[in-house]
């Protein structure tokens, strides 16, 4: 059963990766990212397999933002956007029934929230956040700086290198950017950088 369910959700965030330009397998780098990083934190293996498993479906809620939006060449309506973050609360409803998900879909709702308290949807602080979405918090910013996007060429990883220490404490929890640092080279090696 566990087999035929990671191959479907595979198949579903594949097709949802796909419907976003320059985001081809982001999902699965994320979670590949997380994996290690949650290792170097000492994370129980339990607990990481509900953080691989949450980033990997962390942008599931994006299946019910419309193509029109998603794939908007240009700047956003205030609407737009909101029905854009609302996919954090989306993934979460999405997932609502499925117990054995009950941990891992806090990944999805809370990725959008910012240790400081200003993120979305809830405001949390700090270790209110699952340590699986403060997580991928940093890994999502690493892989967003190292990868192409429709609007700009990627980055070479230093950027990361340098950037991300700054918003230690911020946006991003200190604890995960300690484990970012301590596994820097190998997220290198596992994007192919």
């Amino acid at each position: 059963m566990q087999a035929i369910f990671d191959a479907t959700l595979k198949s579903v965030i594949v097709a949802l990766d796909s419907r976003e330009v320059g985001t081809a397998d982001h999902s699965e780098r994320c979670a590949l990212y997380a994996r290690v990083i949650a290792e170097e934190m000492g994370l129980p293996p339990d607990e990481i397999a509900h953080i691989s498993s949450g980033v990997y479906l962390h942008d599931i809620g994006k299946l019910l933002v419309p193509d029109s939006i998603l794939k908007k060449p240009g700047k956003l309506t205030q609407e737009e956007w909101v029905i854009v973050r609302d996919h954090s609360k989306t993934g979460w409803t999405l997932l609502d029934g499925l117990e054995f998900l009950d941990t891992t879909r806090r990944v999805p709702l809370e990725h959008h929230e910012a240790f400081w308290g200003g993120g979305y949807p809830a405001g949390l602080t700090g270790h209110e956040i699952y340590v699986g979405a403060r997580i991928m918090t940093v890994v999502d910013a690493f892989d967003a700086i190292t990868s192409w996007r429709p609007y700009r060429e990627s980055a070479p990883p230093g950027v990361a290198l340098e950037k991300l220490p700054f918003e230690s404490g911020g946006l991003l929890c200190p604890d995960v950017c300690q484990a970012f640092l301590a596994t820097y080279e190998e997220l290198c090696r596992l994007g192919d950088m």
